[in-house]
């Protein structure tokens, strides 16, 4: 049986997400409808993971992670699901080191998706042992692989499949977030989605600041290229460093032969 906490001030939401999910059978819930419960709660029981809405009346969800993260040994390193109704915050929380952002209203069989990945092999292991990396910077052999462009169907087609492959994955739609994200967190691997309009993401600039930042210079990196952008892009990049493709289908299967080994 996995425990789950959800943290959440609409109690007909928390309701709602307890019933369906102990009605699995897979799953035991806690709710609480503040942030200082849930911090409370953290570090009285463990968890397998917390679910956490991000606006909330008394501590909101990002302050609410960063004193989760202060406790001691694995209940400060539990896997978090972030929700909220603003997607903007998505990246924001990211750079907090959480599992997943789900943006409000989500369906219930995608939060049951996400928490059966997290927990796969819980009920096998001691509650509160899960494997989930403790919140500290990572080196390059991390298993984390940063994903930023700005064609979300894409950006989420590859996130997806890394998944899938056992990767870690963060995805970002803002230039600038995904340089932070990298040097923070230097993930094993890098991919940049090349954008023709460089005022709304500047991969140009992200690939040449990347190679010239000294904590991630040897990061492996490759742009992800539209067939059409080609000729374009191979003015900016060396010809081994892009991946284009012609559509997603095309993509996933060129993605594969430049995963890191």
């Amino acid at each position: 049986m996995n425990n789950i906490l959800i943290i959440d001030d609409e109690p007909a939401l928390c309701q709602l997400m307890k019933t369906y999910l102990e009605k699995s059978g897979r799953y035991h819930v806690d709710t609480v409808t503040t942030g200082a419960e849930g911090i409370q709660k953290a570090s009285e029981f463990d968890y397998n993971t917390i679910i956490l809405d991000v606006l909330m009346p008394d501590l909101s969800g990002y302050e609410t992670l960063k004193r989760i993260r202060t406790l001691p040994g694995t209940r400060g390193q539990i896997p978090v699901i972030a929700i909220s109704a603003r997607a903007s915050l998505k990246e924001v929380f990211h750079m907090a080191r959480i599992h997943s952002f789900l943006v409000k209203p989500f369906q219930t069989e995608h939060l049951k998706g996400i928490l059966g990945s997290i927990c796969e092999g819980a009920e096998n292991t001691a509650v509160g042992t899960t494997a989930f990396a403790a919140p500290v910077k990572e080196t390059v052999q991390s298993n984390k692989v940063l994903v930023a462009g700005m064609e979300k169907f894409i950006i989420s087609k590859v996130q997806t499949y890394l998944k899938q492959m056992g990767y870690d994955v963060v995805t970002c739609l803002d230039d600038s977030d995904a340089l932070n994200f990298a040097v923070e967190d230097k993930p094993r691997m890098i991919f940049y989605q090349y954008w023709d309009d460089a005022e709304k993401f500047n991969a140009v600039k992200l690939y040449r600041e990347t190679l010239k930042h000294p904590e991630i210079e040897n990061i492996p990196c490759r742009v992800l290229c539209p067939k059409n952008l080609e000729i374009e892009a191979s003015k900016e990049f060396p010809k081994e460093k892009l991946l284009t493709y012609q559509d997603s289908r095309d993509l996933l299967n060129k993605l594969r032969d430049c995963l890191p080994k």
